[in-house]
């Protein structure tokens, strides 16, 4: 069997190139705190004696903490370098899978060329050389994805096609799935039609959960019409499918049986024709604004969202890296953040029962100068509220009653029922002792809560701490910020 080989180097960022070998393909990999960062991706040729018709490759990087695996296209054409970008977070077993496509049916850029598999560990800032065997793709079905992420109860689609089945006139394919469901029902819809093939049998809709399938018959009662092309490509059905609500265990998948080609049965045991399968990953999660990579003028947003899965009853939003819990109310979040100057990645997880998680991710954007100091509040009881306080040099406070001070200091959120955060800022700080607290403004009925304190120097953390407020009126210890500097002075009740 013909074998190219790929040599990948995975490389940091301030270098940017990953070599696919008879192919050159470029990759730069960073991480800090194992949050998702950018990868720069090239492809060249570095051999002329590779010329295959290869028009774009497809990247899928997994692992059991990449959920779902990460996906990307390169489109490829001889004379040019194109160049794409993905996120990837470091870590251990990191499974990349190339696969190359070219020209299929219909002059269609859809044929299954070469596969391959490797696996490595990527460390933030190393460099990693990693080899790829890739070997011509035989006799096969697939699907046109293989990896799929759809919000439950959104339609999504997927197409099977055929790839090097010469003389295919019918087929009957099962595709048995696992639909795993707790805590509640879940069901999944499959509706198939064609793109000008007919379909027999049970081609309208089944549902179910747990372990079940379906088949398609294709062409059953015209077999004297071929219906690949001359290489054996054909793309045999597109199917219409949704997951409906519930506690889905993800992801599940979908695997294609071949039962009959020509009218002849397939023994599954002998069968040469190699079978895909497809993994789907329901969002049980979304955040829904902002949407990735919107560019802001000022600090203030609301990131908002839905989840689907009843069972999930807390939740938390990280703004890059820093975690705070956030409410949930009728499978709906609203949460107010201050957003830190530049890049910043907004990620909502949401926790249901049998360590169930599910997360959305959203990229944006902010065009404004960093304060040279803020300061922000966060507490763990919902339904509550605590007043940030902030008393400036001169002797100004800053609370809910006075929310900017003619320093320029603001406080620019001011949270009434839980978890906060209540955000005070100032651009150029006046020189002196800054002092701040916080006051149980009113518990209702809720008990002691726990304020946390962060303190930030130009966007950068230089001070994390919690007291606890027991009662209604209670306040925090006083801490004292000493400007331009930046040192912090704890000071009793």
């Amino acid at each position: 069997m013909k074998k190219i080989t790929f040599f990948v180097f995975l490389i940091p960022l301030a270098i940017a190139i990953l070599i696919l070998g008879l192919l050159d393909c470029s990759e730069k990999i960073t991480n800090n705190g194992n949050n998702y960062q950018p990868v720069s991706m090239s492809l060249k040729y570095s051999s002329s004696e590779f010329t295959p018709n290869i028009v774009f490759y497809i990247v899928a990087i997994s692992a059991p903490d990449i959920v779902p695996p990460i996906v990307d296209t390169l489109n490829y054409l001889r004379d040019f370098n194109p160049y794409d970008t993905v996120v990837v977070p470091s870590g251990r077993n990191r499974k990349f899978m190339l696969e190359a496509f070219g020209y299929g049916e219909s002059n269609e850029i859809d044929r299954l060329l070469y596969r391959g598999m490797a696996t490595t560990d990527i460390s933030s800032g190393s460099t990693v050389s990693l080899t790829i065997d890739m070997y011509p793709v035989p006799t096969c079905l697939k699907f046109s994805r293989r990896f799929i992420s759809v919000q439950s109860e959104s339609p999504f689609t997927l197409d099977i096609k055929a790839f090097n089945i010469k003389d295919l006139r019918s087929i009957i394919i099962n595709i048995p799935y696992n639909l795993q469901v707790i805590g509640g029902s879940g069901a999944f819809e499959v509706d198939s039609a064609t793109k000008g093939i007919s379909l027999i049998g049970n081609d309208q809709f089944d549902s179910g959960h747990g372990e079940t399938s379906f088949f398609i018959e294709i062409n059953q009662n015209n077999q004297e019409r071929i219906i690949a092309d001359a290489n054996g490509n054909a793309t045999l059905a597109k199917l219409f499918l949704k997951a409906h609500s519930g506690g889905f265990i993800n992801p599940f998948p979908l695997s294609l049986e071949v039962i009959e080609i020509n009218g002849e049965l397939i023994s599954q045991d002998t069968s040469s024709i190699f079978v895909d399968y497809c993994e789907v990953y329901i969002k049980q999660l979304s955040i829904s604004n902002p949407i990735e990579n919107q560019i802001f003028q000022s600090g203030v947003i609301t990131v908002e969202g839905v989840i689907s899965d009843s069972m999930v009853q807390s939740a938390t939003l990280s703004l890059n890296g820093h975690i705070q819990q956030i409410a949930i109310e009728n499978k709906i979040f609203h949460q107010p953040v201050v957003l830190f100057a530049g890049r910043n990645e907004i990620i909502v997880t949401g926790f249901a029962p049998l360590n169930q998680q599910y997360a959305d991710t959203v990229i944006v954007n902010c065009n404004m100068f960093s304060p040279a100091l803020r300061v922000q509040l966060n507490w763990d009881k919902d339904s509550t509220d605590v007043d940030l306080w902030v008393t400036e040099p001169d002797g100004t406070p800053v609370y809910h009653n006075n929310r900017q001070s003619s320093n320029g200091g603001v406080l620019d959120i001011d949270d009434l029922d839980g978890f906060g955060p209540e955000n005070y800022s100032i651009m150029q700080p006046p020189n002196g002792i800054y002092s701040i607290k916080a006051v149980y403004h009113n518990d209702y009925g809720f008990g002691p809560s726990i304020a946390e304190f962060k303190i930030f120097k130009s966007d950068n953390l230089i001070y994390h701490f919690e007291d606890t407020l027991y009662f209604v009126s209670d306040t925090t210890r006083a801490y004292k910020i000493q400007m331009p500097e930046g040192t912090v002075i704890l000071q009793e009740k």
